[in-house]
């Protein structure tokens, strides 16, 4: 799996960084048909001297793309909030995978 994490320059700690990297890893470990991750952080003003921080994850899964963005007062949380979001979005993906087809057509020959 390739990941991809842009950021803003010396704004978000390593440890926000490393952590994300592990629950990429893990997802991919768990659900083989990740290929690639894109993780953009970015931060928006509000008002004056008020930011919401962003963290947006890109996942391409079974040929599919799945994308979230969460918004909260601080890197950290987006960052976890997002990987949350993306694993619930994943989970309802490989339910829908393994269910079978909702209707089911058989020709007989006469």
């Amino acid at each position: 799996m390739i990941i991809e994490i842009d950021t803003p320059i010396d704004e978000i700690r390593e440890p926000i960084i490393k952590d994300l990297k592990k629950e990429l890893t893990r997802l991919h470990h768990e659900y083989k048909g990740i290929s690639r991750a894109t993780v953009h952080f970015r931060k928006e003003e509000m008002k004056p001297f008020l930011w919401e921080y962003i963290c947006e994850i890109d996942l391409a899964i079974f040929g599919n793309s799945i994308i979230v963005s969460r918004k909260t007062g601080n890197w950290d949380a987006a960052a976890k909030e997002a990987i949350l979001a993306v694993t619930n979005k994943i989970n309802e993906l490989a339910r829908k995978e393994n269910q079978p087809p909702d209707e089911e057509i058989s020709t007989v020959n006469v």
